[in-house]
């Protein structure tokens, strides 16, 4: 299914959002393959349900409430939760959990953590860990174990045995949700009734076909999630290049690409086109042209370039004016360009003249008055 310009796997049901609401409840007694055929359609409907939710536009923790809860009702599991593997490979983190409210709120009490976003880690020896590194389902009737394999404290394993009464089940299976051959996260679950093998088939059946779409909606989310905080990124660069006080150019080779206010009123330029107008070196003065050039080619082959540099600029007027430049490369939408950062120094210049002139008048005073001085000790 193609929708909103992403591709989820889909099923040609159709109103399967109407159906499956309409399917949330226990099957009936029926015969074998009368209640096989409904179980079948209802876990296409469920997959279908969370196919259209994410071409929708849902974001993942609505997905995963669809999938405890529908679980639950299809396959009449007494709690199911949802765990999705973290960043770092080293823990299941249970995205949402649903079971009886009182044994749920029961379990929180005795452990003292909130279920639903706990970190579970993937300790040697868990479940978990044999569910994520085999990539098949386990089942057990050990529910101590499956609550041990959800923390590697010991202190918190004494409580397993309690935990276990609390819950009430019987049996646990833990099932991978995979996304071709890759563990994205496990499926927990917890029943009164004995768990079979063809139950372990039908459940990881279902998390294969769910783990590629929750797969796809992470990759989705991860992508909105970048290209916002790049279009941050560029909205702050843009603020401080426009607002900036000293002058700064974006340029690639011997390209300028753009200007800052600041920039322009440095040169004379009325407007930033009029600026782009003038190839970059045609700015120079003509006794800077060779640094410049020197430099531009030290930056192409990777050669040291020291951090600041001085040249003259011509303005507009005609004006030789002294700059002190910086530049560094930047990334603007995946682009590549040199930032240049430009000072007016000619006042700083012209003092540093006027020093420099006053300092050898001063010299030559100082001499002048040793050579007055040694005169007059000799006339003595």
């Amino acid at each position: 299914m193609k929708r909103g310009g992403r591709f989820v796997g889909g099923f040609s049901l159709e109103n399967s959002d109407a159906a499956y609401k309409s399917s949330e409840k226990p099957l009936k007694s029926q015969g074998t393959e009368t209640s096989l055929t409904r179980g079948v359609e209802e876990e296409l409907l469920l997959l279908q349900h969370i196919n259209n939710l994410i071409n929708c536009g849902s974001d993942l923790e609505g997905v995963f409430k669809t999938i405890t809860k529908g679980l639950r009702a299809i396959f009449h599991y007494d709690s199911v939760a949802i765990q999705i593997l973290s960043d770092d490979k080293k823990h299941l983190i249970v995205k949402d959990y649903s079971a009886d409210s009182k044994a749920a709120a029961a379990l929180e009490k005795l452990t003292g953590f909130k279920v639903k976003g706990y970190k579970a880690p993937l300790a040697e020896g868990s479940l978990l860990k044999e569910v994520v590194e085999t990539k098949k389902a386990v089942i057990t009737e050990d529910i101590s174990w499956i609550f041990r394999s959800y923390s590697d404290d010991q202190t918190l394993w004494k409580l397993a045995p309690v935990a276990a009464r609390l819950t009430k089940a019987k049996c646990g299976m833990g099932v991978p949700l995979l996304a071709g051959e890759t563990v994205v996260g496990v499926i927990g679950c917890g029943s009164v009734l004995p768990l079979r093998d063809a139950d372990a088939r039908r459940l990881a059946n279902f998390g294969a076909q769910a783990g590629l779409a929750i797969e796809h909606q992470q990759r989705y989310e991860a992508l909105e999630k970048r290209t916002k905080e790049l279009k941050e990124s560029e909205e702050k660069y843009r603020l401080l290049f426009e607002d900036s006080i000293e002058g700064i150019a974006l340029s690639k080779g011997d390209r300028i690409f753009s200007a800052n206010k600041a920039l322009l009123d440095m040169l004379g330029y009325e407007s930033l086109e009029e600026y782009l107008k003038v190839p970059l070196l045609n700015h120079l003065a003509l006794e800077s042209l060779e640094k410049a050039k020197t430099r531009m080619k030290k930056r192409e082959t990777g050669g040291a370039l020291s951090m600041f540099e001085e040249m003259k600029v011509v303005r507009t007027d005609g004006e030789i004016i002294d700059i002190e430049l910086s530049a560094v490369e930047v990334s603007i939408g995946g682009e590549s360009y040199v930032q240049t950062t430009i000072r007016d120094i000619t006042e700083r210049k012209h003092a540093d003249e006027k020093i420099k002139k006053y300092s050898a008048r001063l010299e030559e005073s100082n001499r002048l008055k040793d050579v007055f001085i040694d005169i007059l000790r000799h006339d003595l």
